[in-house]
């Protein structure tokens, strides 16, 4: 057995479901990517059928699975190695719920696809992240034609997978098997919804669309990229800053998130609306963790907030309560006022178009005050200068 299997079945052992714990006191970076809670926000925000059965392709110690199974009737796991799936099996073996709605089938996808074709097996959902194994383009189609195989008439398609030209990789990040180019994954999958989670799949704190791409200054900062070498060879904030004012930015990015269907479901009356854009907050205690999207629907924008987790919903309810007495203080303004949804674990809020610090400090206006403001300065700088020349007792006076 592996020895990172080996050490994940020993933490599921010693720990069970406690996996915060186990992370806390058990600080290594596979056990970050298998464990965390993060890992689930590159799918925690889709709006799932949850009378669907789906198949996750690769175990990847079960990171995904769970919530999987919990918002559908049904998980198939499908990995090439037995020591893989003993892994999830350990996983949940202390969540008798959820273990009752995986199950498990050794086999590659190829060789899936062709017995699950005679016997008419299909999925509503087939989920692919970062499982491109195969070493060449030939091996990646054969692979995404057999996943492709495997949907249900009306299903979809779910596939991740890192970006060979992403800016983390050209600042010296090692690339992961089964990389592969904007334009590759526009191949393999034709008319797909591409998403784009950074700073990667696997620990995607904002989530972008080509509705929603981010403009420039949007990714300055400093990204949370675990896997990047100490000393980098290029300043990723200032090349992203480039690709996105280039309009580049899909090429650039550090990994891709699509949804592919081969025949789309007729339209509901009251279809859902589009999610465009999603940002999660995990770094807060449980009861301030959010998550944000921007969903579009008919050309109009919202922007909903909900609480991850149970303890969240004061805090979301609390919107309410602040724009109430907000709009008492300040009746000459105009408030975004907050609708409460899901019995008080979301708030919707009509969207604002607004603009990034970045274009404001360029812009010609802001520009001109900043040096107002300089001149300003300059100007009562040297008056009290003035006036402490004329006052001995100023003289504790210093800038």
């Amino acid at each position: 057995m592996k020895k990172i299997n080996q050490e994940l079945i020993a933490l599921f052992d010693k720990y069970g479901s406690d996996r915060r714990r186990a992370l806390r006191e058990n600080k290594k970076l596979s056990y970050l990517y298998a464990l965390a809670d993060l890992r689930e926000n590159l799918l925690d925000w889709y709006q799932f059928d949850p009378e669907q059965q789906a198949l996750q392709i690769g175990a990847d110690a079960g990171a995904l699975t769970g919530l999987l199974a919990r918002r559908l009737s049904s998980v198939t796991v499908l990995d090439v190695s037995e020591e893989n799936l003993e892994v999830v099996r350990r996983r949940f073996k202390t969540e008798p719920e959820l273990a009752a709605k995986i199950r498990y089938v050794c086999a590659d996808v190829e060789t899936y696809a062709r017995e699950a074709e005679k016997c008419g097996g299909t999925y509503g959902y087939v989920v692919l992240i970062g499982d491109l194994t195969a070493a060449d383009r030939a091996g990646r189609a054969a692979q995404m034609t057999a996943a492709k195989q495997l949907l249900s008439a009306h299903g979809t398609l779910i596939a991740a997978a890192s970006n060979w030209f992403g800016v983390k990789y050209m600042a010296g990040a090692e690339r992961e098997t089964g990389a592969l180019s904007w334009n590759e994954m526009k191949q393999l999958l034709p008319g797909g919804k591409f998403y784009y989670p950074m700073p990667d799949y696997r620990t995607a704190g904002e989530i972008f669309s080509d509705a929603y791409l981010p403009k420039k200054g949007d990714l300055t900062g400093v990204l949370p990229v675990y896997d990047c070498p100490q000393y980098m060879l290029m300043d990723m904030g200032a090349a992203l800053d480039a690709a996105c004012e280039d309009g580049r930015f899909p090429e650039f990015a550090n990994a891709f998130l699509v949804f592919w269907q081969r025949q789309a479901a007729p339209e509901a009356e009251n279809a859902s609306q589009d999610v465009i854009y999603v940002k999660y907050n995990r770094t807060r205690e449980d009861c301030f963790q959010i998550r944000t999207e921007i969903r579009e629907k008919n050309g109009t924008r919202e922007v909903w907030k909900t609480a991850l987790y149970p303890e969240g919903k004061a805090h979301i309810q609390s919107f309410e309560e602040k724009y109430q007495v907000l709009d008492r203080q300040n009746p000459s303004l105009k408030l975004a006022k907050p609708e409460l949804q899901d019995e008080g674990m979301t708030a919707v809020f009509p969207y604002l178009e607004g603009k990034t610090r970045n274009h404001w400090e360029s812009s010609a206006m802001i520009k001109s005050f900043l040096h107002w403001q300089r001149r300003t300065a300059v100007s009562v700088k040297s008056f009290l200068r003035r006036m402490m020349r004329n006052q001995p007792t100023a003289s504790y006076i210093h800038w």
